[in-house]
């Protein structure tokens, strides 16, 4: 049994920024509020400096056991562009949580896909399968030892990429492949979708100016988007899917948008503190 104290800074401020300290025997939630430490010992035997205009600390001792809420997985997912990698890195800093991120960059085929999908969908496909399976072998490990994990993508997006690209003899192999990898990977806790209209999706992706998303089609992007509606719709994630509707949000220049985001993650998984019904 290990007690967990959490300290919480009142009133909160959204412009206060993180830090670690004290041989990291707690650390502070940043761009988020309330602000948390969270140590492993008694936080009164360590000095800390209160968020500017801070009123005063409370601590709170919770008994904590090897099945604790903290060692949860959380996957973000949308269409391309929706802004998944952004929300992980951010939320991963915010819950002090593991982070796995999509390596898709280095797929060889995927300059060649975006400029002739029907030729090279098989390769590219089959290249982000087996690296996302060797990736994703980390996740047990470290929920195993205790520590939350986000990641900006499930493995099953990839078999629904998989039913858009191919077709045919290739897609019955593929499916082959997946579902036999798939019976090693754990399944999130959550999955936080986050949403976006087809038209503010391809400003996104012309914003952010990747080389090989430069001839991105619209077409192929609402497909996505309805793809990913019909995935999400399903009966399989019901009780585990968060949907956060993006259109209007920024969470880079507005750190109450990020607020409001990591408040329904900790609603949705009852880790404390959170605020009741904070809409989107």
């Amino acid at each position: 049994m290990v007690d967990l104290y959490i300290g919480v800074v009142e009133p909160p401020c959204v412009r206060c920024r993180g830090e670690t300290a004290a041989g990291n025997l707690f650390r502070r939630v940043w761009l988020d509020c309330p602000h948390i430490w969270i140590a492993q010992h008694d936080p009164g035997q360590h000095k800390r400096k209160p968020c500017n205009g801070a009123a005063a600390l409370r601590y709170t001792k919770l008994p904590m056991d090897g099945n604790n809420n903290t060692a949860q997985y959380i996957a973000i997912e949308g269409v391309i562009g929706v802004g998944k990698t952004t929300l992980a890195r951010l939320a991963s800093q915010a819950f002090g949580a593991e982070l796995f991120l999509e390596v898709f960059e280095e797929n060889p085929f995927l300059s060649d896909f975006y400029g002739d999908r029907a030729r090279y969908a098989f390769q590219t496909q089959i290249f982000f399968l087996l690296s996302r399976y060797q990736q994703q072998q980390g996740i047990p490990q470290a929920l195993s030892a205790g520590s939350m994990v986000i990641s900006d993508y499930t493995f099953d997006k990839d078999a629904l990429f998989a039913g858009i690209n191919i077709a045919g003899d290739e897609l019955t192999m593929y499916h082959r492949v997946h579902a036999a990898l798939a019976e090693k990977i754990p399944e999130p806790n959550l999955v936080v979708y986050l949403r976006a209209s087809t038209e503010t999706l391809m400003q996104r992706i012309l914003h952010r100016d990747r080389p090989y998303e430069r001839d991105m089609e619209r077409a192929y992007i609402q497909a996505l988007n309805d793809a990913y509606e019909a995935f999400f719709s399903q009966p399989r994630w019901q009780g585990r899917l968060l949907s956060v509707d993006t259109d209007e949000l920024n969470i880079i220049s507005r750190p109450e948008d990020l607020a409001q985001i990591l408040n329904r993650i900790r609603q949705a998984l009852q880790l404390a503190p959170y605020q009741e019904s904070l809409p989107l």
